[in-house]
């Protein structure tokens, strides 16, 4: 099993060091518009 913590940390550690700044901007907008759009189901943690 994978615990869960460290893959996050690791998705964190890859995500902070993503060379292509703007590209990482980019998809962080996408993302964020998309998560706009969705009902909100569950509590903002």
């Amino acid at each position: 099993m994978i615990n869960k913590a460290d893959s996050q940390e690791s998705l964190k550690d890859i995500w902070t060091s993503y060379p292509n700044y703007q590209r990482n901007q980019k998809f962080k907008n996408a993302l964020t518009n998309a998560k706009s759009k969705l009902p909100k189901l569950q509590p903002a943690s």
